[in-house]
């Protein structure tokens, strides 16, 4: 008996069991791949309740659940026993910890994708095109501004005022003058 109780002594406080303890940054990992791998299952299944389920809907749901489960235990390096152990007997101080880590994460995840569409926009050429087409191109403001600043002129250039001059001469010319005009008569 006394065997008994010194080999369990000896267990407890071995060094292999030691291995198995979770810092709060860990446990902040290993909770947020959880949740996301729970998210994608019940993504799947349409996000339904369990009674919204078949029977056999939900038993592949909760086989779906435990695999995602397992494989983030396994992304952290993390045994399920280990770490529910840990969520059961953390203290107020742990889980202020474990909150403010998984909080630094979703800054840092936050962060990443951000960086990451930046350099996706970044990547991506604009392509700009001069003109209508290839064959006949447009180029605005070519040569630079060697003459001076730009000068700015109000109404029409002076060719279209003299060709207004013309057709204007022209079409009074042709109207009828009201003086040589016959005067109606006023019917009453």
């Amino acid at each position: 008996m006394r065997f008994c109780a010194c080999v369990l002594a000896v267990l407890w406080v071995s060094p292999a069991f030691a291995d198995d303890e979770i810092t709060p940054d860990q446990a902040a990992r290993v909770s947020r791949d959880r949740d996301k791998a729970m998210d994608e299952v019940a993504k799947k299944h349409g996000h339904k309740k369990s009674n919204e389920l078949s029977s056999d809907e939900r038993r592949e749901m909760m086989r779906e659940q435990a695999a995602a489960t397992n494989a983030a235990y396994e992304k952290n390096g993390v045994s399920a026993k280990a770490f529910e152990r840990y969520e059961a007997t953390t203290d107020l101080r742990e889980r202020a910890a474990q909150k403010a880590a998984a909080d630094r994460l979703a800054k840092q995840e936050a962060e990443d994708q951000k960086n990451a569409a930046s350099t996706d926009q970044g990547a991506k050429e604009i392509p700009i095109q001069r003109g209508f087409s290839d064959a006949n191109p447009v180029t605005l403001e070519d040569q630079g501004n060697a003459n001076g600043p730009v000068t700015v002129e109000k109404g029409l250039p002076a060719e279209a005022q003299d060709d207004q001059n013309q057709a204007g001469s022209e079409s009074a010319a042709a109207r009828p003058s009201k003086a040589s005009s016959p005067s109606k008569s006023k019917r009453r």
